[in-house]
C-alpha cells in the first residue's frame, strides 16, 4: 500500500498479526476494541468506510462462514472486495462488489478502487 499514502486501515485488535510493522509505525492503521453486537451496525456506519475488504482463504473453517461482511459494507455504502469463498453466490462481480480471484488480485482490486472513486460501487 506504499502507493497509497492516504489510506488508513481499520482493524480489530487481533488483526495486528497480519500487518507489516511499517504500516503500524506510520500510523496507517487504526485498531478498534471489541464492539457489543447491538452497537455493531452503528459502529460500522460511523467509520464511514470507502472500501471494505472481506477476503477469506479457501479452508473448511472459512467455507462455513456467512457472507455478513457483504451486507455490512452494503448497508454502510462502502465498496467491497471479496473472496469467492463465501461471497461468490451473493456478490455480482463488477456490479455489487468485486471478487478477488486469489490473494494476489486483492491488492490490484483495492488499488483500482482507491485510485478511482467512480469505480466504487
Amino acid at each position: 500500500m506504499s502507493r497509497h499514502p492516504q489510506v488508513v486501515i481499520h482493524l480489530h485488535r487481533d488483526g495486528e498479526k497480519y500487518l507489516s510493522s511499517a504500516l503500524v509505525t506510520r500510523n496507517k492503521v487504526k485498531f478498534h476494541s471489541t464492539v457489543p453486537v447491538e452497537q455493531w451496525p452503528q459502529f460500522i456506519k460511523d467509520l464511514q468506510l470507502d472500501i471494505g475488504l472481506a477476503y477469506l482463504s479457501n479452508s473448511v473453517a472459512n467455507r462455513c462462514k456467512s457472507p455478513i461482511k457483504y451486507f455490512e459494507y452494503a448497508l454502510s455504502r462502502a465498496a467491497g472486495v471479496y473472496s469467492a469463498v463465501v461471497y461468490q453466490d451473493v456478490v455480482k462481480d463488477g456490479q455489487t462488489g468485486l471478487i478477488a480471484k486469489d490473494y494476489f488480485s486483492v491488492e490490484q482490486q483495492l488499488s483500482n478502487l482507491i485510485e478511482s472513486e467512480n469505480k466504487r460501487l
